[in-house]
């Protein structure tokens, strides 16, 4: 053997391809490369093992002995790719193992609880585990596999796919805005006390001005967050999967006609 050439794996299944084929054009035509790349890959591993493979002649292509032992060998390791790729789509087909997710508070626990227990009763070779947390996380450093996140991503090397829209609404306790009475609702979100959800919160007025909220109390929990504005600690923003129903009970009421965001 020439040890100062490197045999190609690819090369070793290219012969393969070759035999099976029966001729050079055939197996080019396969593997999308001409047949004189297939030619030429065949000299240089033979070459490289120092023994001829194949007799060729202008009609006929037939494998030396050499050839047929090194064929036996090389049409196993080829079978063995063939199993692992089979077995990689198949899991893919039917997924199975550990499936980390990531998703707010709030959400994780109205929305996607449910949608666990119907994936598992259809994939039941699968484990979930679920995090949840109002923080931003880091995908690759926490092993996350799905993020749901409700916010404009930044990081362009996530792989991303819009689910639906949030609807957020600007709210307060009725007892808060009789406090303010006739000021109009634009001014009364400027000016009001306000609870917000992170100290550095901005919210945009549907005229699209920007202001930052007024806020007496700010707390990272969304359930604390509605029960500060029904307590009437302040005006805040909300979704309207928390709000609508506070709203239907008299304890909140929405501002302005149109989701604040």
């Amino acid at each position: 053997m020439n040890t100062s050439m490197t045999i190609s794996p690819a090369d070793m299944l290219l012969y393969v391809d070759v035999v099976r084929s029966g001729s050079f054009t055939a197996a080019a035509r396969h593997a999308g490369i001409s047949k004189q790349a297939v030619s030429e890959r065949m000299y240089k591993l033979e070459s490289a093992l120092g023994v001829r493979l194949l007799q060729r002649t202008t009609r006929s292509l037939r494998m030396t002995d050499a050839g047929l032992r090194y064929h036996a060998e090389c049409a196993q390791i080829a079978r063995q790719i063939e199993l692992a790729n089979l077995a990689v789509q198949s899991e893919q087909a039917i997924p199975t193992g550990l499936l980390r997710l990531s998703a707010p508070m709030l959400y994780g626990r109205n929305r996607l609880i449910p949608a666990i227990q119907t994936y598992i009763a259809r994939y039941p070779n699968v484990q979930v585990s679920l995090r949840l947390s109002d923080q931003i996380v880091n995908l690759v450093d926490e092993g996350i596999d799905v993020a749901l996140r409700v916010s404009r991503l930044n990081d362009s090397s996530l792989s991303v796919r819009r689910l639906g829209e949030v609807s957020a609404y600007f709210v307060a306790s009725p007892a808060l805005i009789a406090k303010f009475q006739g000021m109009p609702d634009g001014e009364l979100i400027r000016c009001a006390p306000a609870v917000a959800f992170r100290e550095s919160e901005m919210w945009a007025l549907p005229t699209g001005v920007k202001i930052k909220p007024n806020a007496v109390v700010t707390v990272n929990d969304l359930e604390a967050l509605a029960a500060a504005a029904v307590q009437g600690f302040g005006i805040t923003r909300m979704p309207g999967i928390l709000c609508n129903p506070l709203i239907a009970e008299n304890k909140l009421t929405r501002l302005l006609n149109r989701p604040g965001f």
